[in-house]
């Protein structure tokens, strides 16, 4: 069901409020075989890309997670080091899910959930156009 989606979801943030660990709890959500879930992210390996690092030094990367229809989601991390740039990353992809998990709730949302992807679809895309400046 839709509430044991966003509880598992959720259930990636009870150890704490940092985003240590985050990439392989995100890891295995997208491979869990959850029917939610995979509405919203593929099942597939994460992919990182890594930037120059920022003025303050951080380590900065984008996750690409493609998701259904050729939606392409982009997000951003940062850290001191690469796997914490990587897990800042996973945990906004988790922001995410949890937010188009928990709208796609058919009792919540029974009328909108085209209007949803449909804003997914345009916010994705801008943020893959934006990534692909980056990659030069």
């Amino acid at each position: 069901t839709h509430s044991e989606s966003v509880r598992k979801v959720r259930a990636a943030f009870q150890d704490g409020f940092g985003a240590e660990g985050l990439t392989e709890k995100l890891a295995e959500l997208i491979k869990s075989g959850d029917e939610n879930i995979n509405k919203v992210f593929l099942n597939q390996k994460l992919k990182f890309i890594f930037l120059k690092p920022g003025l303050d030094g951080n380590i900065q990367c984008m996750l690409s997670i493609n998701g259904p229809n050729d939606m392409k989601n982009v997000f951003y991390g940062y850290g001191a080091t690469e796997a914490e740039a990587k897990d800042y990353a996973s945990r906004n992809a988790l922001i995410y899910l949890e937010l188009f998990v928990r709208t796609s709730e058919p009792a919540r949302n029974s009328g909108n959930s085209s209007e949803t992807q449909v804003m997914a679809k345009n916010s994705s895309e801008e943020e893959s156009q934006n990534s692909s400046l980056e990659k030069h």
